[in-house]
């Protein structure tokens, strides 16, 4: 079916319409929209501020965020008595919907939404290099954050056009041979209020954070991305400022601080110079253009990961310390060289290439093989769970089903062979009654396979049914 949808546009002459053969007997002119209002200014965020404390002294500090603007009020409006007036101007010439039985006079113009509040601006952040704890006590810092503001008042309805103002005139223009019978009218309809605006969020307030030490910590670069053919012949640097993240720090400043109570703890910097190797049997021409990113974790190991999320790895870390004599003695580092080699590869689309095979299906001797198309049986582990069903005569292809569940749960490792690429699964040989597999029986078998290569997994579903000979 298609729709058809038209539109009217507002400033169309009416009396177009009214040549056509076809009138209704009441059109609604459509309401006047107005332009959205403006929105409420955003406060401003407090300064972040970053101290070296190497001497006691007293300091106060103000990195406060500021409040919101209210949104634009049409109750308030300066523009608000104008656009009425403009409003008045443009209904005296918009032409009466008409027709020998009714007239509806025009609607009301919407009200203006008020104008949505601004967002309270953020309490700045305090750094604070420093070598006593107890001289926090000196630092007095309030980090109060900006209250978002309320949003405008909408502006009202503007009134619908009366019956008054044109029926007269109306009424002359379209008198008839029977003076006595006169259109009805229909005063127009009061269009709706505008909403008020949106309130602004509060800001958040500022965060502490300590570092014991009175050199600048270096910025970190905990992560690369390059093409997997690059990353195998360069030997990237990874770097990560490691914190922790402590509760009371309002306990550590001076007494009438206001600052959020959780901070930042500076810990140590972890550098790892990142060398990539290719140990899996795949070729690697298959997979030199896939861009590859390597990350250095906060438990100090390296993740590898593809832009493609179908590719699925395994890796193997070997890490040896590196000879930090070039290290500052007051920068903690722990820097090592780390071997990260890609054992195994493979796409997700490889993974679920499975297909039934011949089937033996002589009773007990039933075996159906699945066949991996994609010949990566080697790489995965695959298990498999089966369900098997009885079926009657008329079960799969009449209406009422007799079929009744003999097993279902996973098939045991003995009763599972493998042949390069080809799975055969024993079925004749489960733990059913011997009546399951006998000649002539009609059996409904599902099989689906789990396969997984290192934490990754998914599953592919096989049916076959047909009867044993």
């Amino acid at each position: 079916m298609v729709n058809f949808t038209s539109r009217l546009n507002p400033g169309l002459n009416l009396s177009i319409l009214l040549g056509c053969s076809v009138l209704l007997g009441s059109v609604m002119l459509p309401t006047i929209a107005h332009a959205e209002s403006t929105p409420g200014q955003h406060g401003r965020s407090g300064e972040s501020r970053t101290i070296y404390f190497s001497k006691s002294e007293v300091m106060q500090l103000d990195l406060s965020g500021t409040d919101g603007q209210t949104g634009e009020s049409f109750e308030s409006s300066r523009r608000y008595e104008h656009d009425r007036k403009q409003h008045h101007d443009r209904k005296q010439h918009h032409p009466i919907a008409n027709s020998k039985d009714s007239i509806t006079m025009a609607n009301g113009a919407a009200g203006r939404n008020g104008g949505n509040g601004g967002n309270g601006g953020d309490g700045g952040s305090l750094t604070v290099y420093y070598q006593n704890l107890s001289d926090l006590k000196l630092i007095q810092v309030t980090t109060k954050p900006g209250r978002g503001a309320a949003g405008g008042s909408g502006e009202p309805g503007f009134p619908g056009e009366k019956c008054s103002h044109h029926q007269n005139h109306h009424q002359n223009r379209h008198k008839k041979a029977d003076e006595k019978k006169s259109p009805s009218c229909m005063d127009g309809e009061r269009g709706a209020d505008g909403q008020r605006g949106v309130a602004g969020r509060d800001g958040t307030i500022g965060r502490l954070v300590l570092i014991q030490r009175q050199q600048p910590i270096a910025g970190d670069s905990p992560s690369v991305s390059m093409s997997l053919s690059t990353l195998l012949q360069a030997s990237p640097t990874l770097s990560l400022n490691r914190w922790d993240y402590k509760l009371g720090a309002l306990g550590l400043l001076s007494q009438g601080s206001l600052i959020d109570n959780q901070y930042q703890e500076y810990r140590d910097r972890l550098e790892k110079t990142a060398k990539l190797t290719w140990n899996a049997k795949a070729s690697i021409a298959e997979y030199s253009s896939q861009t590859a990113q390597l990350s250095l974790q906060n438990n100090g190991t390296i993740d590898v990961a593809f832009a493609d999320p179908q590719l699925w790895s395994v890796v193997q870390q070997t890490e040896a310390p590196a000879n930090p004599s070039n290290k500052p003695s007051d920068n903690p580092t722990t820097a090592v060289t780390t071997t990260v080699a890609i054992n195994s590869i493979i796409h997700q689309r490889e993974v679920t290439q499975l297909t039934p095979g011949i089937t033996d299906k002589r009773d007990r001797a039933f075996t159906l093989n699945i066949i991996d198309t994609a010949g990566k049986s080697d790489l995965l582990e695959t298990t498999f769970i089966v369900r098997v069903r009885s079926i009657g005569s008329n079960g799969r292809w009449g209406g009422f089903s007799t079929s009744t569940t003999h097993y279902e749960g996973a098939v045991p490792a003995n009763l599972v062979t493998r042949d390069y690429n080809r799975f055969v699964l024993n079925l004749g040989a489960l733990p059913v009654n011997a009546e399951v597999f006998k000649a002539g029986a009609e059996l409904e078998i599902e099989i689906t396979a789990q396969r997984s290569l290192g934490t990754r997994s998914t599953k592919k579903t096989i049916d076959w049914s047909g009867t044993v000979y």
